[in-house]
């Protein structure tokens, strides 16, 4: 496959369920070799991309592509695929090492089965029942079978979900090696901390819409500083004064974030501490300091905009 080719692709999907609109004209791609992490809140509408882009769930439009190849009924993206969704779809009698084996016999050159184990830090219950594992050991095993196949595209619903940090970080690691291989990844998380460690790019959604992408680096520059200001329950004097600043500024309930340089930033807040200090405006407490990738999600994902 070629690098120009995306191992993994969605072109404006859009999913309805009854009056719920799930997913809405959303477009993503991820490169061969490329770790691409979808973040949002609950209810955002990753999990149903990813089920689309893995064949598991039709689109009511749009296309979803597995190198290049439509995903519909003539196409099994599974042949390409290693899928782990966070509800497992496997077998609850079955032991650890029988549920790896009969995925592994599926495939004439299986992925090193050893290693996988290692990895995931199974070894240790292979003799265990699916159905006997705590919710962080069945998401390693749910991760470890979707490995075997040697996929071109690994898609990975909350794969660190429920896992102690160390055995997060071997999988990582096990990620990052499989990546350079060439296998794409698409995973989600909650852990803005994995973002900033593994991802090449990211994608931010709200509302089955997909809101910022990028690097790191890119949805950080995009915030519209290197400094935010924080104001949580602003009087309508005080969030005047923060929204005819000119600056990047996001409003949500009763907080308002401004972003800037330094200097406009330490500038804002000094005016408001005037202000609070002369009876000119009132508020509860202000933050400022640099920007975090944290800051530019929660004012994306809680900024009441339509995505």
């Amino acid at each position: 496959m070629s690098r120009d080719t995306p191992a993994g692709e969605l072109r404006s999907i859009r999913k309805v369920y009854g009056t719920v609109t799930a997913v809405d004209e959303v477009s993503l791609h991820v490169y061969p070799g490329e770790v691409l992490v979808v973040v949002g809140p609950n209810g955002s509408g990753k999990t149903t991309s990813m089920e689309i882009l893995s064949g598991l769930r039709s689109p009511d439009s749009g296309e979803a592509r597995i190198s290049g190849d439509i995903v519909s009924g003539t196409f099994d993206a599974r042949l390409r695929t290693g899928v782990q969704l966070q509800d497992s779809r496997l077998p609850g009698g079955l032991k650890v090492r029988e549920a790896i084996h009969a995925k592994s016999a599926l495939y004439v050159d299986p992925g090193p089965i050893d290693v996988i184990v290692d990895s995931m830090g199974l070894r240790s219950y292979l003799g265990t029942s699916v159905d006997k594992l705590s919710g962080g050991l069945q998401r390693r095993l749910d991760v470890a079978v979707a490995c075997i196949g040697r996929p071109s595209l690994l898609i990975l619903d909350e794969p660190t979900s429920g896992i102690d940090p160390d055995a997060r970080g071997d999988m990582w690691h096990f990620f990052r090696e499989v990546c350079s291989a060439g296998t794409a990844i698409i995973t989600s998380t909650h852990d803005l901390s994995e973002v900033e460690a593994f991802a090449d790019r990211m994608i931010v959604m709200t509302q089955g819409r997909v809101e910022a992408e990028g690097t790191v680096s890119e949805i950080l520059a995009g915030a519209g500083g290197t400094w935010r200001l924080r104001v949580s329950r602003p009087d309508e004097e005080v969030r005047r004064m923060l929204t005819d600043s000119e600056l990047e500024t996001r409003e949500r309930a009763s907080t308002v974030t401004v972003f800037g340089e330094r200097e406009q930033i330490t500038a804002i807040a000094d005016r408001l501490e005037s202000m609070k200090h002369s009876g000119e405006g009132r508020y509860r407490d202000l933050l400022k300091g640099a920007i975090r990738l944290e800051d530019v999600f929660t004012s994306m994902t809680e900024s009441g905009h339509d995505g």
